[in-house]
């Protein structure tokens, strides 16, 4: 389970200010060759710990305004 940036372990959606327009949001997922992630890992961390284990990928990008 990773925490997100606001110290959660759930998907809570973008929130860019609203004067700052359009922004791009890239969503990425992974399939591993392992069943579970260590418990508590910060949210930069999934990617350099999935290092070896991924065996498909794939990323979405977005856009979206407030």
């Amino acid at each position: 389970m990773a925490l997100n940036d606001f110290g959660q372990a759930h998907y809570r959606g973008p929130a860019p200010p609203k004067e700052d327009g359009t922004r791009l949001c890239h969503f990425k997922l992974a399939a591993l060759d392992v069943e579970t992630a260590p418990v508590k890992i910060k949210v930069a961390d999934p990617w350099p710990s999935a290092k070896g284990h991924v065996i498909g990928e794939a990323e979405l990008v977005g856009t979206y305004e407030r």
